[in-house]
């Protein structure tokens, strides 16, 4: 028997920091993958397209994708630890801001952004287990 709490008992298991989803209103979500892909061609980050935008750096990485119901660009990043993963995503937020224009995006109210960035919703950051890889 553990006697402590389900979080107590798996947190040894935690490795990444969590965004949690992060949704913009953006005009065309597609047409700003597209931008983000090719403005970040040249990183040396390696990048996939299976569902939406994947940009793996190796200790982190985010995912950007349409959503299938709604107008929205969909943000979900990872990263070694929570201020680590709060850093990167204000690095996302900057790159598709100037792909944008700060008018064209807005994180909108309520969504599970952990962040705490103006425009976001009010979540907590979210640490997850396993690797970019396991998910």
């Amino acid at each position: 028997r553990h006697g402590g709490t389900l979080s107590d008992l798996v947190s040894p298991l935690d490795r990444y920091a969590s965004s949690g989803e992060i949704n913009f209103d953006v005009a065309d979500p597609g047409a700003v993958i597209e931008a983000a892909a090719a403005a970040l061609s040249g990183n040396g980050a390696a990048q996939d397209r299976l569902d939406g935008l994947t940009v793996d750096h190796g200790d982190w990485w985010f995912n950007l994708r349409p959503s299938n119901t709604e107008p929205l660009l969909r943000l979900n990043l990872e990263a070694p630890t929570p201020g680590q993963a709060e850093a990167r995503v204000a690095e996302v937020r900057n790159l598709l801001a100037g792909l944008t224009g700060s008018a064209g995006m807005a994180a909108l109210a309520g969504s599970a952004d952990s962040a705490g960035l103006p425009g976001a919703g009010s979540g907590g950051m979210a640490v997850a287990a396993g690797s970019p890889e396991d998910r």
